[in-house]
């Protein structure tokens, strides 16, 4: 089955961009081989809705009800957008999330992952990472139909 890895970087080295700020993320499919591939660069916003939210939070750590911010306030939810224009990935690799943008994902099945470095150590570790938890699932499912 290949699958979807969303990556936040500026220069297609490193991640380096946290979720608030990106605005184009490279999409890499990893085929049933384990070998991914750079398919696109996809433009998920300017960024400029979260900054301005973020921007604007006093030193109550309140942002004055725009919302989107993780500070609670129910305001308006500006990272939905940017999900749902991910929403056929398999995760998120970014330099930083909030937990609601975390939630959001989870949500729809999506793992974030926080974490800086280079972005092929990081694919490796990651399709590592999927590579066990699918190989478990196959062979929970293969032992429960005996």
């Amino acid at each position: 089955m290949s699958y979807k890895i969303a990556v936040a970087s500026s220069d297609k080295k490193s991640v380096d961009l946290s979720f608030g700020s990106v605005k184009e993320i490279y999409i890499y499919e990893v085929d049933e081989a384990g070998v991914e591939k750079l398919t696109e660069c996809r433009r998920i916003g300017d960024g400029s809705e979260v900054k301005s939210a973020s921007a604007e939070i006093s030193r109550d750590g309140n942002c004055g009800g725009h919302g989107g911010c993780g500070c609670g306030c129910g305001g308006k939810d500006l990272h939905s957008p940017k999900a749902e224009a991910l929403s056929d990935c398999r995760c998120v690799v970014v330099s930083s999330s909030g937990e609601k943008i975390k939630k959001i994902f989870s949500s729809k099945g999506i793992s974030v992952f926080d974490i800086t470095g280079d972005i092929k150590d990081i694919l490796e570790k990651i399709k590592g990472y999927y590579q066990r938890i699918d190989r478990f699932k196959y062979e929970r499912n293969d032992s429960e139909q005996l």
